[in-house]
Order: C-alpha cells, then structure tokens, then sequence
C-alpha cells in the first residue's frame, strides 16, 4: 500500500484556514484539495471551483467524481463524548486501524491525479478544520498525517462568529472547546504538528511560513505572490475570502470585530483573555 502524506489544517471556525490552504497550497509540493469533509456535499450540490467552473465540469474533479466514495464527517453523540473523555484524561486516542477506507482511496486518487497539474506533488492538503474528521484519519491505514494548527485571537474569532450571525456564546463556546481539545490531541498522541497564530501571519508572515517550510521541508514563500486561483482546484471554503484572493497582495489583520462586538461582549473577552491563551 502506498503511504499518501497529508497536510491536515485544523482550527475552530473563522481561523483563517482557506487562506492559510491556498498560502500553503502554492508551493509545487502542495496539492491543496480543499474541505474533504464536504466532499459529497460538493458532489451533490455541484459547487463552483476556482478554477473557473463548476466542479462537476471541472477537468479535475469531474475525474474524481467518476468513482464513488462516502466521507467520513462527524461520530455519533456518544462517540464525541467518550472521545471528549480520553482526550480529557491526557489519554491515547488509540482508534481501530481502518483498512481499505474510503479515504484513502480518495486521498490516493487525488494525489495520483495531482502530480498531472504539479508532478511535484509531496503532500495532500485536507483542510477540513473537523477535529472529528482528524481523529478518523488517524485510524486510516496509508495515510501519513502531519498537522497545521492556526489559532486565531479571540476578539477576532469570536468578532466573526458574529459578524456571520452564529452568535457570541456559540463562538465562544466553540472557541474554548475546539482549540483545548485539537491541542490535547495532538499532543496526548505524538503527532507530527505546528501552531500557526493568524495574526503573527498577517504581520509576520515570513516567520510564520518559514516554521511550516522547516518542519515539513518545503518550500512556499517564493511562490506565494505568484498565487493564481484559475490555477487551482478547490470548491470549498468561504466564497468571499477565495475570492480575496484573486489579486494576493499579502494580508492584513480582520479589525472588523471592533465594530462587530458590544461593549459588553469586549469586556467578557477581555476578562477571559488570559484563560484563552494557555
């Protein structure tokens, strides 16, 4: 069985991770394939790629869709919990190895048909955010997983949750619950990972991109300016920030929580900052 190396990007939701997969995603080494958890969904719905057109036309996916997979996205109720469990304990993870899963036939097809558009394909990105979805991978035989973390501050995350009308507590909560958690993980089962802090990247953005090029030897920065998006192939993610992306001129720190947020909304972030950021 062929081992297929996969850039897994995980955060809570409003984090930054499309942009973050199209940076990454545009060295030659990097095949960016989007939010795989959605990969039915997109299916069905026929989104529309960035190359341009829609994916069931797509000169990729349509390839892609010519097999049939299920992907996997979310446990039960009960399994999130006895998970949340052992994650809480400073446990092991220690899933069943699932042999032949759908994804990594998915994951091998990808790949296969990603060194046509760029032979010198290394990793697959698989940015579906879902700590759920990353556990599952770790079950899957033949797939390598290596893991980018990005953190976002919270007045800016939780501005966002906001801003997208998901409420202030739901954000919160998520953002509490989501970034103890994928931490833990990672760190109770040894994975090969890097936290990523989004604001650092806005302003410090070869310092960030240079941690991700040393721990998994790539090569990105030289490439980021010459981000194309009709020259990829991704039908997930946030429409508005793909397509803040068509011109890349670098980027620049979301303020819009400030307007976003209450008086009242600043001052509990304000007060439960410090928790945050352990």
């Amino acid at each position: 069985m062929k081992h297929i190396d996969v850039l897994y990007i995980t955060s809570t939701a409003y984090s930054g991770s499309t942009i973050l997969g199209f940076i990454v995603g545009s060295s030659p080494q990097i095949f960016n394939a989007g939010e795989l958890q959605y990969f039915n969904i997109i299916q069905k719905k026929d989104e529309m790629c960035t190359c341009g057109v829609f994916s069931q036309q797509c000169p990729f996916w349509s390839n892609i869709y010519n097999n049939k997979y299920t992907i996997y996205r979310n446990p039960s109720f009960l399994e999130r919990l006895k998970i949340s469990l052992y994650i809480l304990i400073k446990k092991k993870v220690t899933p069943d190895i699932i042999e032949n899963s759908p994804e990594y036939t998915l994951l091998h097809n990808i790949f296969k048909d990603a060194i046509t558009y760029k032979p010198e394909t290394k990793y697959i990105i698989d940015n579906s955010k879902s700590l759920w979805r990353l556990i599952h991978l770790m079950k899957c035989r033949g797939i390598n997983l290596k893991v980018i973390f990005i953190k976002r501050n919270i007045f800016g995350n939780i501005g966002s949750f906001v801003k997208h009308r998901k409420g202030f507590w739901r954000g919160l909560f998520r953002y509490f619950t989501m970034n103890y958690f994928i931490k833990r993980l990672l760190i109770n089962n040894n994975i090969n990972y890097i936290i990523i802090n989004y604001n650092n990247l806005c302003n410090h953005p070869d310092m960030e991109i240079g941690k991700i090029e040393k721990l998994f030897k790539i090569k990105i920065k030289e490439y980021i300016n010459k981000l194309n998006l009709k020259n990829t192939h991704v039908a997930t993610g946030n429409m508005g920030t793909r397509q803040s992306l068509d011109n890349y001129k670098g980027l620049y720190p979301d303020d819009s929580w400030k307007e976003q947020l209450s008086l009242f909304q600043k001052i509990v972030l304000k007060i439960i900052k410090p928790i945050s950021n352990q």
